[in-house]
């Protein structure tokens, strides 16, 4: 995608917020003030092998910078990243993970927390793959395997899991906004590259992938 030409975004993708500060949009990449600012698009793949989320770029704030996420009548249904100090946080089911990630065994325990070492405000680059073969989490931060972990099936698989989460159309995906107890919140985020892909990449792809981001972002230096 081209920041200068809004339009190579493809179908479906819409900006908000960004019109009251253009210089949000920038060549390296997107500002986002955790007000108003966010990026809206539907996801329509099929999410049967997993996924892989990467991220790039540097987060202010402990909110979700991606969603996918609606609430029906009082039930939230989301998958949803975030960053906080020496933690990258998700939950991408409403089920059970029974996780040694799992926050807690109670209510909780479908969100998961992996320790690593992130300040906020600093740069960083996360890969997150999950395996659906193997029910598999893997979380590597600048190329460096930091933690793996494995979850109930029914996290992904079974009914409002993570797989019915992410191929529901009718659930738009968020870049920098999400929903917390009935109200939309945002991220203060600067993202200079976020990837979805609709399998787990292997190591050889995310050093690829690691070093062209890299690579590219410096020669915009």
């Amino acid at each position: 995608m081209d920041n200068s030409d809004l339009t190579t975004w493809g179908e479906g993708v819409s900006l908000h917020g960004f019109e009251d500060n253009t210089e949000e949009i920038t060549n390296k990449g997107l500002n986002f003030d955790g007000n108003n600012d966010y990026v809206e698009f539907k996801s329509t793949a099929d999410y049967s092998k997993g996924f892989t989320l990467s991220f790039y770029g540097i987060n202010y704030s402990k909110d979700p910078f991606f969603s996918k996420v609606i609430l029906k009548g009082n039930e939230l249904y989301s998958c949803r990243f975030a960053l906080d100090n020496d933690e990258f946080r998700f939950n991408t089911s409403k089920n059970r993970a029974n996780s040694n990630w799992s926050i807690d065994d109670g209510g909780n325990n479908g969100i998961l927390s992996v320790g690593c070492s992130y300040t906020l405000g600093n740069i960083a680059y996360f890969d997150l793959t999950f395996d659906a073969e193997k029910n598999e989490f893997k979380l590597y931060k600048d190329n460096e395997f930091i933690d793996s972990d494995v979850v109930d099936s029914e996290y992904w698989h079974g009914e409002n899991g993570g797989k019915q989460i992410m191929e529901d159309n009718s659930i738009p995906c968020y870049i920098g906004r999400s929903i917390s107890i009935n109200e939309y919140v945002y991220c203060k985020t600067t993202i200079y590259s976020l990837r979805l892909y609709n399998r787990p990449l292997n190591e050889s792809e995310l050093n690829n992938n690691y070093d062209k981001t890299i690579a590219a972002h410096s020669l915009e230096e």
